[in-house]
């Protein structure tokens, strides 16, 4: 067994103080809504550290079911886009055939992304919240995409993935093919 270093000591002394202490400031959304650590880790450090293992780098203690306790089936090393991915306010959307955090949608794509949210959360879909941020970045670099194509677009059937790059190529061409007012 390898010997347990300060980060593991520390993960396990701030989990409980998050679960017992009333002037922890994260007590509200730990103990305050019910969240325990089972007795075996409670009590013993060293219990928590044969079942947790060492801390790899860059991760801290995370519970894989946001509204379980801190117990050895519930818990894990997690990164932080883990960890804000497993939050009680992650907002989860179907995108692509694939149940996803909807802040993942919307990062790698450049777009605004409380305004996409917002959309999203409206009841609009994903893919039509896509467009009309596409369309919004274009409208911003002057290359307007009609109506008609997005329509195009929203009708046939494929992930966007596949049609950004021919929403985008044809707003530039419009770009060029006219003068801009």
């Amino acid at each position: 067994m390898e010997i347990p270093t300060l980060a593991e000591y520390r993960s396990w002394a701030s989990m409980k103080s998050r679960c017992f202490s009333k002037t922890n400031r994260r007590y509200r959304d730990y103990g305050g809504r019910g969240i325990t650590v089972c007795d075996r880790w409670k009590n013993s450090f060293e219990a928590f550290y044969l079942d947790m293992g060492p801390r790899p780098p860059g991760v801290s203690l995370d519970r894989i079911d946001v509204n379980g306790n801190y117990e050895p089936g519930n818990c894990r090393w997690a990164t932080m886009i883990e960890q804000n991915n497993n939050r009680t306010n992650t907002i989860w959307v179907m995108f692509n055939g694939v149940n996803t955090p909807l802040a993942r949608v919307s990062t790698p794509n450049g777009i605004v992304r409380n305004r996409f949210c917002s959309r999203v959360r409206r009841g609009q879909s994903v893919e039509s919240a896509l467009l009309s941020e596409i369309n919004m970045k274009a409208v911003r670099r002057r290359r307007v995409v009609p109506d008609y194509l997005l329509r195009k677009f929203e009708t046939a059937g494929s992930p966007w993935t596949e049609w950004l790059p021919e929403i985008e190529k044809m707003a530039h061409a419009l770009e060029t093919t006219r003068p801009v007012a």
